[in-house]
């Protein structure tokens, strides 16, 4: 290929890319529409992903909020006397068959000591599962592994719902 008519400088030496200067303005002519098009959906696209974002956005908000007005409610009922009440009597905790089911793999289940070290780890959230469960996320190691361990019990029946440990 002779690039500005200088065969001295801009030689392809294998030949296979002779391209005519006017066959490239050409063909630059025939792709500017599609060019256009590409930018137009490259830019409808960038608003639509703006416009999730700021929906997301919205959403996560909501649910900052809605998280801020349940611990404020949880806090004025006396939800601090309900996990003081909960780690007292851990020992008498009863668990769903779930959680039972689960036991001979998970032997932390039975440990008094652990449920009590993480609800007295962190403030409880509200579980998004139940309507009246308090929700314990909290770092710990078992079996050698670092990870999360989530507790979950109903106060209203002294039951733990569920209770996992998620190596990370």
């Amino acid at each position: 290929m002779f690039v500005m008519h200088n065969p001295v400088r801009w030689v392809d030496p294998t030949g296979l890319w002779a391209v005519c200067p006017s066959k490239v303005i050409e063909l630059a002519k025939r792709a500017a529409p599609y060019a256009e098009k590409t930018v137009k959906w490259v830019w409808d696209g960038t608003k639509w992903v703006g416009n999730q974002a700021v929906q997301g956005g919205k959403w996560v908000g909501q649910q900052v909020g809605n998280a801020a007005n349940w611990v404020s409610n949880f806090f004025s009922r006396g939800g601090q006397s309900i996990v003081d009440t909960l780690v007292k009597n851990a020992s008498n905790l009863k668990r769903t068959q779930t959680v039972m089911n689960n036991a001979a793999n998970r032997t932390y289940v039975k440990s008094t000591q652990l449920i009590q070290e993480i609800m007295q780890a962190t403030t409880p959230m509200q579980d998004t599962q139940t309507a009246t469960g308090l929700k314990w996320v909290v770092e710990g190691w078992y079996n050698h592994s670092f990870g999360v361990f989530e507790l979950v019990i109903d106060p209203n029946t002294n039951t733990i719902l569920h209770f996992l440990f998620r190596s990370t």
